[in-house]
């Protein structure tokens, strides 16, 4: 928090220095979950593709598959998890393709199969629970609504940047879809290229973990009271 811009500035003369004036370099492979390019870190480099949650090139190879799952669970005597497995792990869309969580179902297998929230400790939730804190009302709510199953129909922006959802509450749904909080369930291609999309939780330990950030906020108050 409030190094924001120090760090795209490093990051920009960074990417610079290592992508386009490598010449040792041929290729270069970058992952995350935001859209570099929208914040010119990559000014003046060429040949950028990026491929997002919702394209359908390599949609594959985000994660594990359905049957890559099974086999894995099959191989390791597992086989009769499957059904909890999906319930805690599945759920993800990149694509067309349903993926599963990979750090959790290595884990989930690797603790002979007890199901717990493992990605949890892998990370900060401060930056979810600042930008849900500055929801309003009608947001909130619709979280709610989320964590009891629904969905939300909302335009989502694939290259959304933490600025933006400070600046724009409503861009709160493109934030925690490319966090991984939640997932696409239909989508309706706009004539101008972007989205508009039904977005829901992917699993069962999703809703837990939002709602232990907002008690924390205070922020359900108002939706248990009306």
């Amino acid at each position: 928090m409030g190094f924001y811009k120090d760090v795209i500035a490093f990051m920009r003369n960074f990417f610079s220095g290592g992508l386009k004036d490598n010449s040792h370099l041929a290729y270069g492979f970058l992952t995350g979950i935001l859209h570099v390019a929208k914040e010119s870190i990559f000014s003046g480099l060429n040949n950028l593709t990026v491929n997002s949650i919702l394209d359908e090139q390599y949609n594959s190879y985000f994660g594990f598959t359905k049957d890559e799952v099974r086999k894995m669970l099959e191989y390791y005597g597992y086989g009769d998890k499957f059904d909890e497995i999906c319930e805690w792990y599945d759920g993800y869309m990149f694509g067309s393709t349903e993926i599963f969580n990979p750090w959790s179902v290595i884990n989930y297998v690797s603790e002979n199969c007890f199901a717990k929230t493992f990605w949890q400790s892998t990370g900060s939730n401060d930056i979810i629970g600042e930008i849900v804190g500055e929801a309003n009302d009608e947001i909130t709510e619709n979280i709610y609504k989320l964590m009891s199953g629904d969905t939300v129909t909302s335009y989502i922006d694939i290259g959304v940047i933490y600025p933006e959802v400070q600046s724009n509450p409503y861009s709160i749904y493109s934030f925690l879809l490319v966090a991984g909080y939640l997932k696409v369930s239909k989508v309706y291609p706009q004539h101008d290229g972007n989205y508009m999309c039904d977005v829901a939780i992917p699993n069962i330990p999703l809703p837990q973990y939002l709602q232990l950030i907002l008690l924390r906020l205070g922020v359900l108050v108002y939706c248990f009271l009306v």
